[in-house]
């Protein structure tokens, strides 16, 4: 996916992981900042790469999609921020929130990775998984899974909202 599409779907995905953050007891001042953060960060997988170009050509000092669009460790880190904001509060309140919204966005990278040809991957940095939904770089494509993932993200918004109401 484009960096483009990666925008695009980063604001529908925010919205799920604003959610998730909800339903676990943040604050919706919390909430408001991390689906900010992950709708930033929804690009941090590639940019992590320290990719350049050289002649045309595409060099980075770590290869494109391996320990950067890794999914265990950013769920691993994502599953220890509310894991630490329910039980020990061990982690700085905010830092909390910003690493829980780039985990975050770094997630909803990944997932729209996995649905193109090339994948990534998804237990193991060695091994690429792919769903193989969608060909990468397709505006018209990437508009239409932005478009979902922002209908997805608002329905998730609003379930979880109506559940935590009195």
């Amino acid at each position: 996916m484009t960096k483009k599409g990666h925008r695009k779907t980063g604001v529908g995905l925010a919205l799920c992981g604003a959610s998730v953050a909800l339903s676990f007891g943040y604050s919706k001042n919390s909430v408001l900042a991390i689906a900010v953060i992950a709708m930033v960060s929804s690009s941090l997988p590639d940019d992590l790469e320290c990719k350049w170009w050289m002649r045309g050509q595409r060099h980075s000092l770590i290869p494109h999609r391996t320990v950067t669009h890794w999914l265990a460790p950013w769920g691993c880190i994502a599953a220890w921020m509310i894991w630490d904001t329910l039980h020990r509060h061990l982690v700085n309140p905010y830092a909390n929130v910003v690493i829980l919204g780039i985990a975050f966005g770094c997630i909803g990278h990944i997932l729209m990775d996995w649905m193109t040809p090339m994948g990534v991957p998804i237990l193991s940095p060695f091994y690429r998984s792919s769903l193989r939904l969608f060909q990468s770089g397709n505006s018209a494509v990437e508009t239409s899974v932005a478009g979902l993932t922002a209908i997805a993200g608002l329905f998730c918004l609003f379930f979880v909202a109506q559940l935590l109401s009195p």
